[in-house]
């Protein structure tokens, strides 16, 4: 068995079915084991490309959050006017997440961050950055916001700023 679920690297060679992707163009992905092996093969539904800016190191992780995110949202069944409460919307799951739920419809995206975030989440698509050191209680979130529909915490209470 070959460890690795995420990987980084240039294509090679691409299925006869396979469009949108060509040889030599820089991806990144995840793969359920064998992300280690050289070369591996993989669903094009498992790759996308790498971005320019983004260096291989950065990329080779990358996919992990991504998909923490996009999983994160699925089984909250998060769809198209929901109000979302991200915990942690500065984080590596939080700031996919942010991004991951307005193209899904979601009309309201709230980041929750420490104060050395704020600019970060004011930089992103969500509705508001408050100093949220922990994950607020549910008596902040209602004064707040009235009801979110969703509420992504994928902090602990021991992981303090």
């Amino acid at each position: 068995m070959v460890p690795g679920n995420e990987f980084a690297g240039t294509i090679e060679q691409v299925g006869e079915d396979v469009t949108g992707l060509t040889v030599g163009e820089p991806v990144l992905g995840f793969s359920t084991l064998g992300a280690y092996a050289e070369p591996i093969v993989v669903p094009v539904d498992q790759v996308v490309r790498k971005p320019a800016t983004m260096p291989w190191e950065v990329a080779g992780g990358f996919s992990g959050h991504a998909q923490g995110a996009r999983n994160a949202l699925n089984q909250m069944k998060v769809t198209k006017g929901d109000t979302v409460l991200i915990n942690a919307a500065a984080g590596g799951l939080g700031a996919f997440a942010v991004q991951l739920a307005r193209p899904r419809g979601v009309s309201t995206v709230i980041g929750t961050a420490s104060p050395a975030n704020h600019e970060y989440l004011r930089a992103r698509p969500t509705s508001s950055a408050e100093n949220s050191p922990s994950p607020p209680g549910p008596a902040t979130v209602w004064r707040t916001w009235r009801t979110p529909t969703a509420i992504l915490r994928p902090v602990t209470a021991e992981a303090r700023s």
